[in-house]
């Protein structure tokens, strides 16, 4: 089943009322702060669908798309705090987007609590015909981009984040300057990729599956191969023992929800994702099921949030609005 029929099936069930009640909850409210046919927005419907009855008797997927995500959070730190609005986010806007701003107005640690890690997809490095098909490997690309300087430049769709980092970091560790080209979305990026308009592309391994067919996939940056991408090796293999970057895609709640109500949603996340319902949408949308426990997930929060903050304080990197 393809991709896109996977996430229309799951908008469509998403509005089915509940086989069953979940008494303290009529209708929880999903915030997503990417646009349908997302990741994101794909987990949150792959959860709306699978937990539904178990936490809430019905769940609504509610799209808040701008600001790199923050319209998302900001909508979490103002909601209710009875459990019925839930925030699903991948964890770089709350470790990373706020430190290339020069004021947000959410704290990552105070107006929000984390549930624990849902999934995670793993980066990539791919490139297209303006690289010449020879160049197979990271080793051999690095080559081509001091022989040519002038071309060394990677797309991604998501500005100031740690897609885009990435590959900032890429290059210091290789020795060249690696030009970050930024678009809307990486649709658009992995179209000028295909079409020979930008030389390489970093971005998901989601992103990257309908063009598998239109360019070549050098490398991911997981600690271990991508199931999906096997034949791939990873830049720790390339010889990049500190480039193991990935994107974990987690819930959260609104700060000052009660202990109890947090308990049970971390208990339905992780019931929902060990179904082998949500193991065969996760496998169709790229992603992997890594459920983690409240604690672990705080500290993976504070960790990213201190190491990405040095890393754009060094590179003096900051959006515009």
């Amino acid at each position: 089943m393809k991709r896109r029929d996977i996430l229309k099936g799951l908008a469509a069930v998403s509005a089915l009322p509940a086989t069953s009640v979940f008494a303290g909850i009529d209708q929880a409210k999903l915030l997503v702060g990417y646009p349908a046919g997302t990741a994101t927005d794909g987990l949150a419907r792959l959860l709306g669908e699978r937990m539904r009855g178990q936490y809430a008797a019905n769940f609504v997927v509610e799209n808040k798309v701008g600001a790199s995500g923050q319209l998302a959070v900001l909508a979490a730190k103002s909601a209710p705090t009875d459990g019925s609005t839930i925030l699903v986010s991948p964890i770089m806007v709350l470790s990373v987007v706020p430190h290339t701003f020069a004021k947000v107005a959410y704290d990552p640690f105070k107006d929000v609590i984390p549930i624990g890690n849902s999934v995670t997809t793993d980066f990539v490095l791919a490139v297209g015909p303006a690289v010449p098909e020879s160049v197979t490997t990271v080793a051999q690309f690095v080559e081509w981009c001091k022989a040519n300087p002038a071309k060394a430049s990677f797309g991604t769709g998501a500005t100031g984040t740690k897609i885009h980092f990435s590959g900032i970091r890429l290059g210091q560790l290789a020795g060249f300057p690696f030009s970050h080209v930024g678009y809307t979305n990486g649709g658009g990026a992995l179209t000028d990729l295909a079409g020979g308009n930008i030389p390489a592309y970093i971005g998901t391994v989601p992103t990257v599956m309908p063009f598998l067919n239109r360019i070549r996939i050098l490398a991911t940056m997981g600690s271990k191969r991508s199931r999906f991408l096997p034949n791939a090796p990873t830049l720790v293999e390339s010889g990049y023992k500190d480039m193991v970057i990935n994107e974990a895609i987690s819930l959260y709640l609104p700060a000052r929800t009660p202990d109890a109500q947090v308990q049970r949603l971390h208990t339905a996340m992780v019931h929902a994702l060990a179904t082998p319902e949500a193991a065969t949408t996760l496998n169709t949308l790229g992603m992997e099921a890594t459920p983690s426990s409240q604690a672990e997930f705080a500290a993976m929060l504070k960790a990213e949030y201190e190491q990405w903050g040095r890393f754009v304080k060094q590179i003096g990197f900051q959006q515009n609005s």
